[in-house]
């Protein structure tokens, strides 16, 4: 003699497209990063919210009936990035999509910071000296426009491109990046020049600073 009861059989937790999905690529991330509002996170692919999607549809899958019973608010997830391979390489800078090579060097205009005129009366040499001091304030902002992050902070060393460093405005050799969107970095420098001016006897003479810029 059997006995037995028949019930109706539990929902199934994905369509058949998506059963279908992870039964052919079970050991491959399936789902994509959502793009938020922010246009500097539209072409960005998020490797942690991949993977972290990937592993709770593989676990609503494979989970038995004792896993079943625990709510998803006790469910974590921890990821091992220990076998992600990570290269880093030499950036390459272009301006308005040339490179480096075909980019001719920028106008130079020059600039009077400081103007003054010296009068001897004299029957002897006279010298005059004068000291200016500057501060040149110069800021950089990088946006990663396009690539693949691991959340939303980031930590990474930009090198700065050599002609930033070698205009001497305060640019240290790396940029960092903190953030996923726009990182700013200012640098302040400041200099000083010191200057001697002889004037003849019975003259009168013109002395100005000026400093030559050049566009990068």
């Amino acid at each position: 003699m059997l006995c037995g009861c028949f019930g109706n059989p539990p929902a199934p937790a994905f369509s058949a497209e998506e059963e279908k999905m992870l039964k052919a690529k079970a050991n491959e991330p399936q789902s994509f990063v959502n793009p938020g509002n922010n246009a500097a996170k539209s072409n960005l692919i998020d490797l942690e919210e991949i993977v972290l999607n990937w592993a709770k549809k593989i676990f609503d899958v494979t989970k038995s009936r004792s896993e079943a019973k625990i709510k998803k608010k006790y469910l974590s997830y921890n990821i091992n990035w220990t076998k992600l391979f990570q290269e880093s390489l030499e950036p390459t800078y272009s301006v308005h999509g040339a490179g480096r090579a075909n980019i001719r060097e920028g106008p130079k205009d020059e600039k009077v910071l400081f103007r003054t005129t010296f009068t001897n009366t004299t029957q002897r040499d006279q010298e005059y000296s004068f000291k200016t001091e500057r501060a040149t304030r110069s800021t950089s902002t990088v946006v990663i426009e396009k690539g693949v992050c691991r959340g939303m902070e980031v930590s990474l060393k930009l090198k700065t491109p050599c002609e930033v460093v070698e205009a001497g405005a305060g640019f240290h050799q790396e940029v960092m990046l903190n953030h996923i969107g726009e990182n700013t970095n200012e640098e302040e420098l400041m200099w000083g020049v010191d200057s001697c001016v002889r004037v003849p006897p019975n003259c009168e003479t013109a002395a100005e600073l000026v400093i030559l810029e050049e566009q990068v």
